[in-house]
């Protein structure tokens, strides 16, 4: 037995002394064995891993342990070289910049490299891994970096029945992607939609732009959108109806990620939109004052703070969203009164609340079962004490909500949506299909939503439901095919219980 009056940490450069004299302060005091001196090494080899530092060892030299003092050497391993292999499309420069972690000469911290690695790797074009092995120079370890890359751009055509009877049922367009933009994984995004047989009714485009702060270890995301629809003119016991509508949207996103737990990864996000939903509505000789509040211009600027999870293990994959929304009033049509003549009070009382808030929910579970089936579980939510505008009411129907409806056919102020499906094991191999991969799905949705009465409405709730059949097929990385038939079981308004409906949608990527 021997006693112990400090410890002597000598090499040290990466954790604080203080730090490390209280992490150690449990081993000192009298009577104590070799065992204490091995559990107070293993400890501050803890705290070194804890910091992300693996590349670090330490040891008890020789030396004369009566005088109450005992010294730990650490060595703290150095980057060797940093070794680039695979990149086709890539250069070296952009790589390094990827990942800022890696320089010759300092010590490589693990949990730094996995936080250049999560957001490198959000590159859907670029994929990189890192091994450290040890290196042909004494203390130091060399960093190896695989690269599976190609072309950053691509174009892309889309197809879909998404449609409606008034602008046609389909919906064609193209598009275009850089994901290495200024050499820096910058990634733009340009989209074109229309109704290939309206064209001249139907214009849909959108323009995204992303930037990875590797430094920081954030992301930056930029979007614009614009959507012009002509629904024609239809015939009313009151005289010619026509209508159109403009949507003009902008966004920013800041995206702070969180330092990773294990198998579990999450972020922060804050953003700011503009949205502003324009209308042009005439009945007859009424003109605008017969359309009501469907001929009222509105504008909102909701600010947003959202927190996302996601877990990967060998047996499932899960993710969630929870979002806090509030609108700031003000500015051209955004006014109290701009948001109430949106949305009125049929008795003349308040109408919509300019400054409202929402709180909404979205989460997949998907993972595998028994003889290679899959299941997946999806939910969205949405709750308000608000009435709110239609721009944002939360959608019950379409071909990501309950299918078998017209998409956004039902919205609610508050609600949820629940998908469940059941996926068969791979029939590629059975249909002597290269390179592709074909499953089965049959599936069931379930919706229910609330509408919040202003005076004088009374309140409403709505429930439906649809059972299907799918197929999900994909021809390597550049044609994916998205097909179901949905029943209705459980339905409102117009819509025959037991009625059914196809939705289809192709994207093609070169």
């Amino acid at each position: 037995m021997v006693r112990i009056e400090r410890f002597r940490v000598v090499g040290n450069t990466l954790l604080d002394d203080g730090m490390i004299q209280q992490l150690l302060a449990p081993y000192l005091g009298e009577a104590k064995s070799f065992t204490d001196i091995q559990r107070a090494l293993e400890a501050l080899e803890g705290a070194y891993r804890d910091a992300g530092y693996s590349a670090v060892s330490i040891n008890t030299p020789e030396q004369e342990v009566s005088r109450g003092e005992i010294t730990l050497v650490v060595s703290e391993s150095l980057i060797g070289k940093v070794i680039i292999n695979g990149n086709q499309h890539y250069d070296e420069d952009n790589i390094r910049n990827a990942l800022p972690s890696l320089v010759e000469g300092t010590p490589p911290s693990a949990q730094r490299l996995s936080e250049n690695l999560r957001l490198a790797n959000q590159n859907p074009t670029r994929q990189t891994d890192v091994i450290l092995a040890i290196s042909d120079e004494e203390g130091k370890v060399d960093a190896k970096v695989n690269v599976k890359d190609e072309s950053p751009q691509k174009f892309f055509v889309t197809f879909d029945n998404t449609g409606n009877q008034s602008t046609g049922q389909y919906r064609a367009g193209i598009g275009y992607q850089h994901n290495n933009l200024l050499n820096r994984d910058h990634a733009a995004t340009l989209n074109y939609i229309t109704s290939p047989d309206h064209i001249s009714q139907v214009t849909q485009l959108s323009a995204s732009y992303r930037l990875p702060l590797y430094s920081l270890g954030d992301s930056i995301d930029l979007i614009a959108a614009y959507s012009d629809t002509n629904a024609g003119t239809t015939s009313t016991v009151a005289g010619p109806l026509s209508f159109s509508g403009q949507g003009k949207i902008l966004s920013a996103r800041y995206n702070f990620y969180l330092p990773r737990k294990g198998e579990y990864s999450s972020k922060i996000t804050a953003g700011i939109d503009y949205r502003a939903y324009l209308n042009n509505c005439t009945l007859g000789a009424f003109g605008a004052a017969g359309c009501g509040a469907a001929a009222a211009d509105v504008t909102v600027h909701p600010v947003s703070i959202s927190y996302d999870g996601t877990w990967t293990t060998p047996a499932y994959v899960g993710d969630y969203s929870l979002s806090l929304v509030h609108n700031i009033p003000g500015g051209a049509q955004g006014s109290s009164a701009d948001v109430a003549a949106a949305r009125p009070s049929p008795v003349g009382g308040a109408g919509a609340r300019a400054d409202y808030s929402l709180l909404r929910f979205a989460g997949n579970l998907s993972g595998a079962l028994p003889a290679s089936w899959q299941y997946r579980l999806a939910g969205t939510a949405q709750y308000t004490p608000s009435a709110l505008i239609s721009g944002e009411s939360f959608g019950l129907a379409g071909s990501t909500a309950v299918r078998g409806f017209l998409e956004r056919e039902f919205s609610s102020d508050k609600g949820y949506v629940l998908n469940l499906e059941l996926y068969t094991p791979e029939l590629a191999p059975k249909l002597n299909l290269e390179n592709g991969s074909v499953r089965l799905l049959g599936f069931v949705d379930h919706a229910r939503g609330w509408k919040v009465p202003l005076a004088g409405e009374l309140p409403e709730s709505i429930s439906l439901g649809s059972i299907g059949l799918g197929v999900r097929w994909s021809y390597g990385n550049n044609l994916m095919l998205k097909a179901d038939v949905a029943q209705v079981v459980d339905t409102a308004g117009t819509v025959s219980r037991g009625q059914s409906r196809g939705q289809v949608s192709a994207v093609l990527t070169w």
